[in-house]
C-alpha cells in the first residue's frame, strides 16, 4: 500500500511520505539518529538452495561410490590373506615332508653303515641309533669271555644302582620369571653389556641385547649351555643361551666369566652345586624385556669345566679381557657344527651282538678327549647322561661276553667319582677329571690342537 501511494503524484502529508517501516532494534536506532537504513540481508533464492541440493546429492553419490570401492577392495585382501594362510600352510606340509624325508636318508645312510659292518660281526641289526660318524675295527672291542668281565659287570650294576643325591632335570627347564629381577639395567651399575652376579642369594645373568636378538633366541628350540674355550692362550668359561633349528645355531647369547676372577668364583661355585641361573634380557634402552629362571642337568659337566680351567691357568699366557671380548663377539663360533649322537636314552636297547659292537665302536670314538671335551664342555651335553650311556654299553658287553680292556677296572674309583661329584668344585672337580679321563681311557695333554673342533679358539 505504501508502495502505492508513492506512485501517486497527489500531495501527501510529510508523515506518509517520510514513513519507514524497521525489522530490528538497530535499524530503529539509526532511523532516530538519522543514519542511513542498513541493507537489508539478502535472502537465499529458491535456484540456490536447489544447486547445494543438487551439489550434495553428487557429493553423496561419490562417498557412496568409494564405499563400494573400499568394500570391494577389502573383499580382495580378505581373498589374498586366505590365499597366503593356504600357502603357508602348504609350505609347512611341504617343509614337514622334507623333514622325514631328511630322516629317511639318514636312516639309510645308518643302514649302509651298518651293512659295511654286518660283514665283520655278522648277524642283522637292528633300532640302531643315529651314527654321525663311520667307526672302524680298531674301535670295537673284543670277543672273550673272562672272570675279569664277571667282576666288572657287578662292578658296574653298583655304579647303575647308586643314586644321586642333589635335584637335578631330565632336560633343560626354562621357565618365565615374573619378579626378582630389575625392570632396569642400569639398576645394577655395571660397566658393559653383560653382568654376572648374585643377587638376592640367586645367581643371575643379564645382558643389553637388541630386541630382534632376544626375540631370535626364543624363536625355536632354546638350550642352556656351559662351555670351556681357550681364547688367545686364556681360558675363558661361556655361559650361553642358544636357539637351534635342527641342531643348527641360529641365534646365542653369551656370557664370559673367568675362573681367576673371585665374584665369577662365587657364581661358578654356586652353579657347580645347582646348575640353576636366572636370566634377564634387556633392550638396548635398559628395559627388561624377556626374564626366565634356567634350571639344567649339567652339574657335572660344570665340576669339570671348572678344574680344567683352572688347570689351564696355570700355563696361560694370555689374560681375561681380551679373550672374552673375542668370546662376545657376534662372529665368535661360541657352538661348534659338529654334531654328536648322543641323547637321553642313548644305546637303552642292545639287543644283538652286532648292535653292542656299534654301540663300542660309536663310543670308542666318542670318547676320545678331544672329542669327549667337545661334548661336554661345547655342546653341553649331561656329563652323566654319557656315563649312563656308556654304562648300558659296558653292561652290555660283558653280559654278551665282549672283553674290555684289562686298565678299566682299575680306573672304576674315578668313574664313581665322576657320578657321584664332590663337596667343593676343586676337589670334586679333580675327581671328575679323572672320570672323564676313565671314559677316555686316556689323560689328555695340555694344549693340544683341537683340529676340526675349533679355529680361533678350542673349546676345551
Amino acid at each position: 500500500m505504501l508502495a502505492e501511494l508513492d506512485k501517486d503524484d497527489a500531495a501527501q502529508p510529510k508523515y506518509v511520505r517520510d514513513f519507514k517501516v524497521v525489522y530490528s532494534v538497530e535499524a530503529f536506532a539509526a532511523l532516530a539518529s538519522g543514519e542511513p537504513e542498513p541493507a537489508p540481508v539478502k535472502g537465499t533464492s529458491d535456484e540456490e538452495i536447489e544447486a547445494a541440493k543438487a551439489t550434495i546429492a553428487v557429493e553423496r553419490q561419490q562417498l557412496a561410490d568409494l564405499r563400494e570401492r573400499f568394500d570391494k577392495e577389502r573383499g580382495q585382501l580378505d581373498a589374498i590373506e586366505e590365499r597366503l594362510n593356504a600357502e603357508r600352510a602348504e609350505l609347512k606340509a611341504a617343509r614337514e615332508s622334507l623333514e622325514a624325508e631328511r630322516r629317511r636318508l639318514e636312516a639309510e645312510k645308518l643302514n649302509l653303515e651298518q651293512r659295511q659292518i654286518q660283514e665283520l660281526s655278522g648277524g642283522p641289526i637292528s633300532n640302531a641309533e643315529e651314527a654321525t660318524q663311520v667307526v672302524t675295527d680298531d674301535q670295537f672291542l673284543e670277543l672273550q669271555g673272562t672272570e675279569e668281565a664277571e667282576e666288572l659287570a657287578s662292578e658296574v650294576s653298583e655304579i647303575l644302582d647308586e643314586g644321586i643325591e642333589e635335584f637335578e632335570p631330565d632336560r633343560t627347564l626354562i621357565n618365565p620369571l615374573t619378579t626378582g629381577l630389575p625392570s632396569r639395567f642400569a639398576e645394577y651399575k655395571a660397566p658393559g653389556d653383560r653382568v654376572t652376579t648374585l643377587r638376592d642369594d640367586h645367581l643371575v645373568f643379564a645382558a643389553r641385547a637388541p630386541r630382534a636378538d632376544i626375540e631370535a633366541v626364543f624363536s625355536d628350540d632354546t638350550e642352556f649351555y656351559v662351555q670351556l674355550h681357550v681364547i688367545e692362550d686364556y681360558p675363558v668359561i661361556g655361559v650361553v643361551l642358544v636357539n637351534l633349528d635342527d641342531d643348527k645355531v641360529t641365534n646365542s647369547i653369551g656370557w664370559a666369566l673367568d675362573v681367576a676372577n673371585a665374584e665369577h668364583q662365587k657364581c661358578l661355585d654356586r652353579l657347580c652345586h645347582g646348575s640353576s641361573a636366572r636370566l634377564g634380557l634387556y633392550e638396548p634402552l635398559g628395559s627388561l624385556l624377556r626374564a626366565v629362571e634356567i634350571q639344567a642337568p649339567l652339574r657335572a659337566n660344570v665340576l669339570w669345566i671348572v678344574d680344567e680351567a683352572n688347570r689351564l691357568l696355570d700355563t696361560a699366557g694370555g689374560s681375561f679381557e681380551p679373550s672374552a671380548k673375542a668370546y662376545l663377539d657376534r662372529n665368535f663360533e661360541r657352538v661348534g657344527p659338529m654334531r654328536h649322537p648322543f641323547f637321553a636314552q642313548t644305546f637303552e636297547d642292545l639287543e644283538s651282538t652286532s648292535e653292542i659292537k656299534l654301540a663300542a665302536g660309536i663310543m670308542g670314538f666318542w670318547t676320545q678327549p678331544e672329542r669327549l671335551a667337545y661334548v661336554i664342555a661345547n655342546r653341553s651335553f649331561p656329563l652323566r647322561r654319557l656315563e649312563a650311556a656308556r654304562d648300558r654299553v659296558v653292561t652290555a658287553a660283558v653280559n654278551s661276553g665282549i672283553f674290555l680292556a684289562p686298565a678299566l677296572p682299575s680306573a672304576r674309583a674315578g668313574a664313581r667319582a665322576c657320578v657321584l661329584g664332590g663337596q667343593t668344585c676343586r676337589a670334586a672337580g679333580g675327581e671328575l677329571r679323572r672320570g672323564v679321563h676313565f671314559l677316555a681311557g686316556q689323560r689328555p695333554g695340555p694344549g693340544r690342537p683341537m683340529g676340526q673342533l675349533g679355529r680361533a679358539a678350542r673349546p676345551w
